[in-house]
């Protein structure tokens, strides 16, 4: 019996970042955030682009409740 394998990344050697990069931002929003301790009126948000050295960007987003989490 022969086993399965997964197909695309993985025939390949790893990738190798070579450079990571992060934004910070503040995004308004059209309806407010209550939650028992405040009100959230913007989204904090954390960007990241990570390149690798075989030219690949991968690029992802966080949603954090506090402004200095995106920040740090």
């Amino acid at each position: 019996m022969r086993t399965a394998r997964p197909r695309g990344r993985h025939d390949r050697g790893p990738d190798h970042s070579r450079r990571a990069r992060r934004v910070a931002v503040e995004a308004p929003m059209a309806r407010p955030l209550e939650t028992s301790a405040q009100t959230i009126d913007h989204a904090s948000l954390l960007l990241i682009d990570l390149n690798t050295n075989e030219g690949v960007t991968g690029r992802a987003y966080l949603f954090c409740y506090l402004q200095a989490a995106a920040a740090g």
